[in-house]
C-alpha cells in the first residue's frame, strides 16, 4: 500500500497538478483561443493513470478495451455512459487509465481527501452523497446533461463495492440508464474480475493475483429494443446491460477457478 500511494504522489503531482489541472484552467479562461487545452489535459490524466498502473509490480492485469476511448471525444460525438460492476478501488484507476476525458460518479467524501479532492474537483468528477435523494437526483441530472454534450461518464450502478469473492453482480439502479435514454447516449458495459481479491473491500493489497478488465460491445438504446416498435424502458435497458455483465463475469470467475 505504501508503494502504491507513494507512486501516486511521485507521478501525480507533476503530471496532474502541473499538467492536467493547469491546462483545464487555461481552457476555462480561454476556451475559444485554446481549443487544444482540454483534450491535452484529458490525455495527460489518462497517461498518468496508465503509467501508474503499469509501474505496480504486485498486479498482473489482463485488459481488453477498445483503443478508440484512449483519445478524447471529438466535437459532435455522441455521449457514452460507461457502466461496470464494482469490486474494488482499483476499478476506478483502471477506468481512468483507459478512457480519456472520463467523468466518474463518486462519493462526496472523496472530494474532501487532501490532494485527491483537488484532483476530483479539478477534473470535474461528479459528487453524490450517500443517502441523500436530492443530491442523487442532482447528480443524475448532471450525468444526463454531460451525456447530451457528448461526454464520457462512468457509473457503478451497484453503487458500492461488493464483498470479496461475490459471485455475479449486485442489483443495478435504473436511474443512470434513464439518463442515457433521455440523452440518446450509447452504453459501454465493462466487466471487472479479480480486483476484489487484489484489493478487497475493507482490506489491504494482495500481490500476485490476476485481475481482468473487459469492455463488452456497445449497447445503443436506439436499436437495442427487443419489443418491436415499443420504446425501450430504463428498467429493460438496465436488465439487459446487467445480464451482459453478469454473464461475462461468471465466465471469467469459472475460468479463474479452472
Amino acid at each position: 500500500m505504501f508503494y502504491f500511494l507513494s507512486s501516486i504522489g511521485v507521478l501525480g503531482l507533476p503530471s496532474i497538478c502541473i499538467g492536467s489541472l493547469s491546462l483545464r484552467a487555461v481552457d476555462r479562461a480561454f476556451p475559444r483561443a485554446c481549443p487544444w487545452a482540454l483534450p491535452t489535459a484529458e490525455r495527460i490524466l489518462r497517461y498518468f493513470c496508465e503509467l501508474l498502473m503499469r509501474v505496480q509490480p504486485w498486479i498482473r492485469a489482463e485488459i481488453d478495451f477498445p483503443s478508440e476511448f484512449q483519445r478524447p471525444s471529438r466535437p459532435g460525438e455522441r455521449g457514452c455512459l460507461i457502466v461496470s460492476n464494482h469490486r474494488s478501488h482499483l476499478d476506478a484507476f483502471y477506468l481512468l487509465s483507459e478512457v480519456a476525458g472520463l467523468r466518474l460518479l463518486a462519493k462526496r467524501t472523496l472530494f474532501r481527501v487532501p490532494f485527491l479532492g483537488l484532483v476530483m474537483w479539478g477534473t470535474r468528477q461528479i459528487p453524490v452523497k450517500r443517502g441523500r435523494l436530492d443530491d442523487f437526483a442532482r447528480a443524475i441530472d448532471t450525468i444526463r446533461s454531460g451525456l447530451e454534450r457528448g461526454e464520457r461518464i462512468h457509473v457503478f450502478p451497484e453503487m458500492t463495492r461488493c464483498p470479496a469473492g461475490t459471485e455475479g453482480t449486485q442489483e443495478f439502479l435504473s436511474a443512470p440508464f434513464h439518463a442515457a435514454l433521455q440523452a440518446g447516449a450509447r452504453i459501454l458495459p465493462v466487466v471487472f474480475s479479480g480486483t476484489d481479491q487484489a484489493w478487497p473491500k475493507g482490506g489491504g493489497l494482495h500481490p500476485g493475483l490476476k485481475i481482468r478488465m473487459k469492455a463488452l460491445p456497445l449497447v445503443d438504446p436506439r436499436t437495442a429494443s427487443n419489443e418491436g416498435e415499443r420504446a425501450l424502458t430504463a428498467d429493460a435497458l438496465r436488465s439487459r446491460v446487467r445480464d451482459l455483465i453478469t454473464e461475462e463475469l461468471r465466465r471469467m470467475q469459472s475460468g479463474a477457478r479452472a
